[in-house]
């Protein structure tokens, strides 16, 4: 008898012991790990990214290579998920009120760490100015996974602040690409390479208000009933939005990200978006919150050349960019802050609390608030520009795409490398600890959005 041709199927083999125990631990340790930096700094991600570090190549490598690249994999399918998420939870009345002020927090995210890359790494350490720009195009994105699980572990996905910041930071990363396409077009300049990113981008959020417009909401509407009776249709809409908008996203050229984020907007559009919610919710949410995406902040992790990173020289540099770096994206928050800070603190107050008066009462004048109240108020005031602001620190899988890309090319030495992913890394570990310190020491037991003033 011939031996069976096994290159047409994978052969079923048992794991090793090891192999399981070190995969089990790996699995057990990631939502274990996200609700301990959670109780301790408000900051889910660091406990995945730590595990992510131990186990994979960069400390001790556990996980063999392959398990990690599918874990990434995996991971990344949970940032999809959790981008999703946050267009689906998205009010759309909220965004379109903060579209201005998102549109120049995004501006300022990006100019101000391309300016102090130039000021510190041309002018301070002496790179060129290509290698500057490379820097800093890598350090101008937000980490879309870690600004969207910030947004849902503290209340502010529901408030106008947390529309702005999502606006923001999706227009940080669309640009980043931008740069992105820059980085990988120089040695070979292309003008379409260069543009079809943003082109892309534009492009397809006209086809999706044209499509949710004219197609989406008068179909569902008609079949409205019928959802609401048999929701295994919400999911077959659950499956078949994102996953359109995603392909259509990747292969036209742009990021599968911005086409998870409006399929979430999308869905969030429809006659049905609270009954897709509650579907998400029971039957997708707890493997994202689980598993999914501890998984993406463990694949960061993998990510970290970590043991190159501990040279004298190239420790205190890659701190003092990083500082800076984190001072471009602080900045942010003046926006808010300017515009919060010069309304009067009567608009603070609840609008359901002028509402529900009488409607033949006129409203009353109020009276000039005592240096005490205009005190408070302003302390009040300047937390959603904290918050702002040190949501926009953390960098993340852009970033550490663009200074890979850049690295290999070869556009930046080794030296740049590392003091970019210093900063790179310092940032995704601060931003969501200075969260987490602002949200203690300023809510102190009340709800969120009562702090926000008139960004709640």
């Amino acid at each position: 008898m011939s031996s069976a041709n096994t290159q047409d199927f994978l052969q079923f083999f048992e794991p090793s012991t090891a192999t399981l125990l070190t995969i089990g631990a790996f699995l057990l340790l990631l939502p274990t790990s996200s609700y301990v930096a959670q109780a301790a700094f408000n900051a889910a991600p660091l406990g995945p990214l730590v595990i992510g570090l131990v186990f994979g190549v960069p400390i001790s490598n556990w996980l063999e290579l392959s398990l990690q690249h599918a874990l990434g994999s995996l991971g990344y399918c949970g940032l999809l998920l959790l981008v999703f998420h946050g267009g689906l939870a998205s009010d759309l009345q909220q965004a379109k009120h903060g579209l201005a002020t998102a549109f120049m927090v995004a501006c300022t995210g990006i100019l101000l760490p391309i300016a102090f890359s130039f000021l510190l790494l041309w002018k301070g350490f002496g790179y060129s100015t290509l290698q500057a720009f490379m820097a800093g195009a890598a350090c101008a994105s937000t980490s879309l996974g870690t600004t969207f699980a910030l947004l849902k572990a503290s209340s502010l996905d529901v408030t106008r602040l947390g529309a702005v910041l999502t606006t923001a930071a999706m227009a940080d990363d669309v640009v980043s690409l931008v740069l992105l396409r820059v980085v990988e077009s120089i040695a070979s300049p292309d003008a379409w390479s260069i543009a079809q990113p943003i082109v892309v981008a534009i492009s397809l959020l006209l086809v999706a208000w044209f499509m949710t417009r004219f197609a989406l909401i008068p179909l569902t509407g008609r079949f409205e009933p019928s959802f609401k009776k048999y929701p295994l249709l919400l999911l077959l809409v659950l499956a078949i939005v994102p996953f359109g908008f995603i392909a259509a996203a990747g292969y036209a050229g742009t990021s599968v990200l911005l086409g998870a984020f409006v399929a979430g907007i999308v869905c969030s559009a429809l006659p049905v978006s609270k009954e897709l919610e509650q579907v998400y919710q029971l039957r997708v949410g707890s493997i994202e919150d689980y598993l999914l995406v501890p998984l993406f902040f463990a694949s960061i992790g993998f990510s970290i050349p970590i043991r190159r990173m501990f040279d004298g020289k190239i420790v205190w540099r890659g701190i003092v960019y990083a500082l800076l770096m984190a001072l471009g994206k602080v900045f942010c928050g003046a926006w808010v802050g300017v515009k919060t800070d010069s309304l009067h603190p009567s608009f603070a107050i609840p609008m359901e609390t002028v509402s529900n008066g009488p409607a033949s009462e006129p409203p009353s004048t109020p009276a000039p608030p005592s240096p005490a109240q205009a005190k408070a108020s302003q302390t009040t005031n300047t937390t959603p520009a904290l918050l702002l602001g040190f949501s926009m620190v953390a960098r993340g899988e852009i970033g550490l795409l663009i200074s890979q890309v850049a690295f290999s090319a070869p556009l930046i030495p080794l030296d740049l490398f590392l003091i970019t992913t210093w900063a790179i890394l310092v940032c995704t570990l601060v931003g969501p600890i200075a969260v987490g310190i602002v949200i203690r020491k300023r809510v102190k037991g009340r709800e969120l959005p009562s702090t926000l003033g008139t960004w709640a």
